[in-house]
């Protein structure tokens, strides 16, 4: 599974439960999604360590990106 890593101190609103993850939060996607394809698979979203946040949709094409 592709991982997407949030920046340091941008977990917070995962941690509290708010729905979506804002493009500037993320510090990286652990591999190149597919551009077509990207919005149909699933990733996991972690903190800046590696520990586990949420699962989530990705769309690199948008400012609310997971």
């Amino acid at each position: 599974m592709q991982r997407i890593f949030v920046k340091k101190g941008r977990e917070k609103s995962l941690l509290m439960k708010h729905q979506w993850l804002f493009s500037g939060s993320i510090d990286r996607v652990e591999s190149n999604p597919d551009r077509d394809n990207s919005i149909d698979k699933l990733y996991e979203i972690v903190d800046y360590k590696g520990d586990f946040l949420a699962f989530g949709s990705y769309n690199p094409k948008s400012k609310i990106a997971v």
